[in-house]
């Protein structure tokens, strides 16, 4: 009995998986619970360092296949270079944030871009690397005039 409880429960899960039910939680190895430990990130943290690592992380990791090389976007992620945000109001937190936990597919539907982003773009990142990230994903809006 307990042995079909446990495949009744794995099946459900596959299934709930396939579907994009807990895609986010079931494509990320790392896990998000320890977010909430990191400190805040602001604008005077943000070095010309900082922005090149996470340059180098976007345009060589995941990131760029659907926002393409330097966030000009493409079919399967916005562009990341203009004022105009989906899913946070373009702050270094807000944008922190949208890397942590991705975005659901279902926030796509019927959109231009109908692909999920998978929490921390499938990638490992410790707390220097998501700032790091982050911090590019920031710059690229920014008028560098």
């Amino acid at each position: 009995m307990a042995r079909k409880t446990k495949l009744a429960i794995l099946s459900v899960v596959f299934l709930m998986a396939t579907v994009g039910l807990v895609s986010t939680a079931v494509s990320s190895a790392v896990p998000l619970a320890g977010y909430q430990e990191y400190g805040p990130l602001t604008e005077d943290m943000v070095t010309d360092e900082m922005i090149a690592t996470g340059g180098g992380m976007f345009n060589s990791g995941s990131c760029q296949r659907c926002h393409m090389q330097g966030g000009q976007g493409g079919g399967r992620g916005p562009a990341l270079t203009d004022d105009q945000w989906l899913h946070s109001e373009g702050d270094l937190e807000g944008i922190r944030s949208t890397i942590v936990s991705g975005v659901a597919e279902d926030e796509f539907k019927g959109g231009d871009h109908p692909y999920p982003m998978y929490a921390m773009g499938g990638m490992e990142l410790d707390e220097d690397g998501l700032n790091a990230l982050a911090a590019y994903v920031w710059s690229l809006s920014r008028d560098e005039s």
